[in-house]
């Protein structure tokens, strides 16, 4: 073989492994993603809450029931949890804001940790006027 054909056979093989490494870098990400999707979609662990609110934790994979997720797990809600979320939502709107009695004024003077400040600046505004 000639220079010139070595040459244009190191730079065909050249070619060739830039795109097997190409092909390999592909399909791992494409397997990485396809994981990551898998874990996702595949929480096994489900968060419940007892009567009290304390919340617990079940693994529907492996029946295993924990006071405390285990390290790296991701949680979902159970299905009552996310049957009651639209209902709260719904009802949140419906409540009344509770009027603050510190902007209001309405506070005694006596259960105001700031009520000798502002009348004391109150008296200072009148005597610079």
């Amino acid at each position: 073989p000639s220079i010139g054909e070595l040459q244009r056979l190191e730079k065909q093989r050249q070619r060739d492994r830039e795109a097997a490494a190409s092909t390999a870098r592909s399909q791992a990400e494409a397997a990485a993603a396809r994981e990551a999707q898998q874990r996702s979609a595949s929480i096994d662990w489900v968060m419940y809450t007892q009567a009290d609110g304390q919340p617990y934790y079940h693994n529907e994979k492996t029946k295993e029931t924990v006071w405390t997720l285990p390290l790296g797990a991701q949680w979902r809600p159970s299905p009552q949890a996310q049957q009651a979320q639209p209902q709260q939502q719904y009802q949140q709107p419906q409540q009344q804001p509770q009027p603050d009695p510190w902007l209001d004024g309405a506070q005694a003077a006596d259960e105001d940790p700031f009520a000798e400040l502002r009348r004391q600046e109150a008296e200072m505004a009148q005597q610079r006027e």
